[in-house]
């Protein structure tokens, strides 16, 4: 017999890993640029992180990119990321 439950939890493990690494992305904003992102505000997909922060940021977060990107190697160092996008 099928069990959904079972299905279901994979899923879930799937969900938790987006949350940690959207947490250590808005960790390494404020670590490297000192600019407070929500971590819900960040999306993460092929090479490419996208924040959505206030017109201020914007400017600290496009002098300071390389720190940044230097900051998100390091904390997740599974994931390349080349770019970031401010919205």
């Amino acid at each position: 017999m099928f069990n959904i439950a079972g299905y279901l939890d994979r899923f879930k493990k799937i969900g938790a890993a987006k949350d940690v690494m959207r947490q250590a992305a808005a960790d390494s904003f404020k670590e490297a640029a000192g600019v407070v992102i929500d971590p819900k505000s960040v999306v993460i997909s092929k090479g490419e992180i996208s924040v959505a922060t206030a017109p201020l940021n914007h400017s600290l977060v496009f002098m300071r990119r390389e720190r940044i990107i230097a900051a998100l190697k390091e904390r997740l160092p599974d994931i390349s990321i080349d770019r970031i996008r401010c919205r």
